[in-house]
């Protein structure tokens, strides 16, 4: 049998008022004595904490907000057998290892900015922020705790929370990498940036170099394949062995004067001879031109048109109920589906963080389209790393880091300058699909319980197709003195958890299981929680937590 030890797991610790792990609540938290300032409060939304089977990059999201001003969200990491640091003022002052400082975008959480409608940078309180799990320790492979760290300008720091995630990159499959620059948020001009990365991807596949299999997305538009094939000594002292490691290299001349000054996504795709697709290194950075294109000045005219002037809602046509045309994923070559709207002419789409979604909206000669998304009651500019050709009605979007939740865009097609036609479309965006998942929500970590206890949890494979993908859960008893293990029995499937069908699907519902525990003789035991997923066909290796019964 596989299973994780006890010490894969902690707890989450939200230093902020009462909130449930997919919403907030729709008042703000009490300020200190007047005239005393409020340290920031804020929540971590992704990575789902002690997620399994993490592969590759993995972004980290939340929000935060401070009745004066936010600083910064600092992520840290704990350290493993083998690391020593000491205290660290970017980590609260404890002793972990920075890893970097999240990116604050504009507009990707409308729902706090609804919510918390009085204080200030509510507009812009998500942040995210990547992780090459290749790069930790082990190159990847254990068990890694983080730290989300808000200061804001008074210094005053609060720790929005933990997340302990369990990486297996050994048996990763699909391609790897990132972007070297520009880089997390930085500010770049000109029109010959030079946009570095790398790509690697598993034995015995290689990434080919005579022919583009790696493709630049800027806004979730392709912009072109970078030069790709060139060496670097670091990568290949890190990564030995595989097909590419001594020429894994690439690089993209972009002419920055074409977007618009402000906020942007980018991110590399990479195939592999296997035909595994997989995006790379999405993150945000900025423009600032003195000087901007025509098309730059128009995009920005009508970026402030939306947020100083927005539409009143009540003045539009109802939406129409025509479906849109569109597909999604990184995959260029993926079908073309319709996505049909339901009675009231509201097109959902369902898709996960760092997705990319492309869409043929109606138009004819003579028309134009142009987009907003609806937040805190206004009709407000299309959301970062989103692209509309307001002739064509050709509309890209990839989400990055930071996003997360639901997104009510609304698309105003226009014929001699009247709204003609009126399309809404709402996003739903869930934490990225992991693959198999084994959850202990009770009991807790060294939790002393008195017979009989309850093991409950959920179990899914988050890339099934119909139900929660699990067949049977089986749950064991490890005698930390040696003895040998005690089976506890099959626990009751199928029972509801609406807070997973929300954050997955409603394929999801059912994925609960429970478990009434009686008989053990007292001592110390790892409970040892075994899934059977049908698509592998195979018990998943187990989540384990360690208890001390009486």
């Amino acid at each position: 049998m596989r299973f994780l030890t006890s010490s894969c797991f902690a707890l989450l610790v939200i230093v902020a008022p009462a909130m449930s792990t997919l919403g907030i609540p729709h008042v703000a938290p009490p300020l200190e004595a007047a005239g005393i300032s409020a340290p920031p409060f804020g929540k971590v939304d992704t990575p789902l904490e002690n997620a399994v089977g993490v592969r590759g990059a993995v972004a980290f999201t939340g929000w935060a907000l401070d009745d004066v001003q936010m600083a910064r969200v600092g992520i840290c990491r704990a350290v493993v057998a083998g690391e020593a640091v000491g205290a660290d003022g970017r980590c609260g002052g404890q002793a972990q290892i920075y890893v970097g400082d999240a990116v604050f975008i504009e507009g990707a959480r409308p729902d706090v900015q609804r919510d918390f409608p009085t204080y200030p940078g509510n507009a812009q309180a998500g942040w995210g922020f990547m992780v090459l799990t290749n790069f930790l320790p082990a190159q990847g492979n254990g068990v890694y705790s983080f730290f989300m760290w808000a200061q804001d300008v008074e210094g005053a720091v609060t720790l929005l929370g933990t997340r302990t995630i369990t990486c297996d990159n050994a048996h990763a499959t699909l391609p790897f990498g990132t972007i070297d620059t520009p880089g997390q948020g930085e500010t770049i001009s000109g029109s010959s940036y030079v946009n570095f990365g790398w790509a690697l991807t598993q034995n015995p596949k290689y990434i080919p170099i005579d022919f583009p299999a790696l493709m630049v997305y800027i806004d979730g538009t392709p912009v072109g394949p970078p030069s790709y094939g060139y060496p670097r000594s670091d990568i290949a002292a890190f990564f030995p062995g595989l097909a590419n490691s001594n020429a894994g290299v690439g690089y993209k001349i972009i002419d920055t004067t074409k977007l618009s000054n402000g906020l942007h996504t980018i991110g590399w795709t990479a195939t592999d001879s296997g035909g595994n697709i997989e995006g790379l290194g999405s993150r945000f950075f900025r423009v600032s031109n003195s000087t901007a294109s025509t098309r730059s000045a128009a995009s920005r005219a009508a970026a402030t048109s939306a947020v100083q002037s927005p539409v009143a809602m009540d003045a539009l046509p109802p939406p129409t109920t025509a479906a849109i045309t569109g597909r999604q994923g990184w995959d260029a070559n993926a079908a073309w589906r319709d996505y049909p709207a339901d009675a009231s002419g509201l097109v959902v789409v369902h898709g996960q963080e760092l997705d990319r979604f492309e869409w043929l909206l109606n138009t004819a000669p003579g028309e134009r389209v142009s987009g907003y998304v609806e937040a805190a009651g206004a009709l407000q500019a299309l959301p970062v790393g989103s692209n509309l050709d307001a002739a064509t009605g050709h509309f890209t979007w990839a989400p990055g880091a930071g996003f997360i939740g639901a997104y009510d865009l609304v698309f105003l097609t226009t014929r001699g300058g009247q709204v003609v036609r009126r399309q809404d479309v709402r996003v739903v965006l869930r934490p990225k699909s992991l693959g198999p998942q084994v959850i202990i929500d009770t009991p807790g970590i060294d939790a002393t319980v008195e017979q009989p206890f309850t093991v409950a949890g959920w179990a899914a494979d988050l890339q099934s197709a119909d139900d929660s993908g699990i067949d049977t859960v089986h749950v064991w008893a490890y005698p930390v003195k040696g003895d040998a293990p005690v089976f506890l029995g099959v626990a009751d499937g199928r029972i509801p958890r609406p807070d997973v069908a929300a954050a997955y699907g409603d394929q999801f519902k059912g994925a609960g299981y429970q478990l009434s525990v009686n008989g053990l003789p007292p001592g110390d035991y790892d409970v040892a929680v075994f899934a059977w997923a049908r698509r592998q066909a195979e018990f998943l290796p187990a989540s384990v937590v360690r208890v001390h019964v009486r």
